[in-house]
């Protein structure tokens, strides 16, 4: 739990939760990334993630454009 606070004091980490009655939950992290990739590191061996990676509105928007010429 203080690798959580730290991630949270250096703002990379936005939400975090455990889901009631599971060993499993959730996070949230916004960054370049390696940022990303670099924290949730610091977690193995004793959590595993599953990343997935966020478009933006304005990503999606310029991948839209890029699409329709």
């Amino acid at each position: 739990m203080a690798t959580v606070r730290k991630d949270f004091e250096k703002g990379v980490l936005k939400s975090w939760g455990g889901f009631i009655g599971e060993t499993t939950g959730y996070a949230i992290w916004e960054g370049k990334d390696l940022e990303v990739m670099n924290a949730v590191t610091q977690y193995v061996p004793f959590v595993i993630f599953k990343v997935h990676p966020v478009a933006t509105e304005d990503q999606v928007n310029e991948m839209i454009k890029t699409l329709l010429g």
